[in-house]
């Protein structure tokens, strides 16, 4: 189709000269003067530039073409430098060793990335793997001291150790899934799930903690919604909310998970009426290890919201916030509708 265009766009200036040539050759004929004899050598002399000018421009950016296309298959499907173009033309080879330049510099950084990435993920799971078997045995020996120790007075002081070791446990879980999501370890399984039955694992998982601090809950979702999505991440995403939702709401308070069917989304906002945060707090709560001044006294590890994120955004979903001080938050995630199941 380029190819065409170009070529066309030529033939079209060609036929205007030709024509413009006609009409001059049709004077000098009628007229016959050493003036209008010389208006048509010089028109001649123009019309032969134009076409030798218009065919080598086709040429040069036929070529470039060639170069960019195979460079930018080469950068998507992560291959070598493109062998060399053989060319003539000076500015093509000149324009060929810049993109080379940039072509290289480009893969160089993204084989940095990962071996980064990979570096830090092998740190991450290897920490793990150390850290498991000293937490599961600090809860184990925890567990059988509480059983011998029901009627002593050190019962309180054991089940703080207990739950500091769970929360060792569950900071390191999250750390090792994150990781494992970055480096595309962990696949995603997309299909077509019941939004209501997501949720519905979700809110099971929060509801000890809401009722704890008699937090009323409410839920309007259709049955009939379909998502597309990995039913356990999305799930996991949807938690990770809700006990954000949970943690930073008072005693008494309420949290509401409404879905609204769009085109092409289901919106599933998740509401509340927290402690809330302020505006300019909002894009930093997705970010790793982020908490709030306001919250650093409440536990929490600044791993959730983030988790959230990169769970949707695999699934080529979106989440977003919105809130203020005193009032609550409210997150809207938004996921790609599925077909019925």
């Amino acid at each position: 189709m380029e190819r065409m265009n170009a070529e066309s766009t030529a033939a079209a200036g060609r036929g205007v000269m030709l024509a413009l040539s006609a009409g001059i050759a049709a004077v000098v004929f009628l007229d016959g003067t050493a003036h209008s004899i010389l208006v048509y050598l010089l028109l001649a002399a123009m019309n032969l530039i134009f076409c030798l000018a218009t065919g080598r421009m086709y040429q040069i950016l036929k070529e470039l073409s060639g170069v960019v296309d195979r460079m930018v298959d080469g950068f998507l499907e992560d291959r070598p430098l493109p062998d060399p173009v053989e060319t003539d033309d000076g500015i093509v080879s000149r324009i060929y060793d810049k993109l080379k330049k940039l072509y290289g510099a480009k893969m160089l950084a993204m084989q940095k990335t990962r071996q980064e990435t990979a570096a830090t993920h092998a740190l991450i799971s290897d920490i793990s793997h150390q850290v498991k078997t000293p937490v599961a045995n600090i809860k184990i020996y925890a567990g059988i001291l509480k059983k011998r120790l029901q009627d002593s007075g050190c019962l309180a002081d054991l089940e703080i150790l207990e739950e500091q070791a769970d929360k060792l446990d569950f900071f390191m879980q999250s750390l090792l899934k994150m990781s494992r999501l970055e480096t595309n370890v962990i696949s995603m399984h997309i299909r077509s799930h019941k939004l209501l039955d997501i949720v519905a694992s979700a809110l099971g998982t929060v509801l000890p903690k809401a009722e704890a601090k008699q937090i009323r809950l409410e839920t309007h979702c259709s049955r009939e919604l379909i998502v597309s999505a990995d039913r356990k991440w999305t799930a996991e995403a949807i938690y990770n909310i809700l006990d954000n939702a949970v943690k930073y709401t008072d005693h008494g308070g309420w949290i509401q998970v409404t879905a609204v069917p769009l085109e092409s989304y289901i919106s599933l906002e998740i509401a509340d009426n927290g402690i809330g945060m302020e505006t300019d707090e909002i894009p930093l709560v997705f970010q790793r290890f982020y908490r709030g001044d306001a919250v650093r006294e409440k536990e929490g590890l600044g791993l959730g919201l983030a988790l959230a994120r990169k769970i949707l955004t695999m699934e080529d979903g979106t989440v977003t916030a919105e809130s203020e001080i005193g009032k609550g938050s409210r997150f809207r995630l938004m996921l790609p509708r599925g077909v019925e199941v």
